[in-house]
């Protein structure tokens, strides 16, 4: 799972879309997330929406 925590600086490169070719695991996503709000969506559904979009500004 990518660092949440890694800033995009401008003397550092992008991030890259190597950042997104796993999902989490399922148990880790609900244990870490399911405690802070009612999960609607499955982590790897979920990491298809952030590489999708991250493809699209890359573009």
């Amino acid at each position: 799972m990518p660092d949440p925590h890694i800033l995009e600086r401008p003397d550092q490169p992008a991030s890259g879309p190597q950042l997104f070719e796993t999902s989490p695991d399922e148990d880790d996503w609900n244990a870490q997330l399911g405690g802070q709000t009612r999960l609607m969506i499955s982590a790897d559904r979920a990491m298809a929406t952030v590489r999708d979009a991250w493809a699209r500004i890359a573009e």
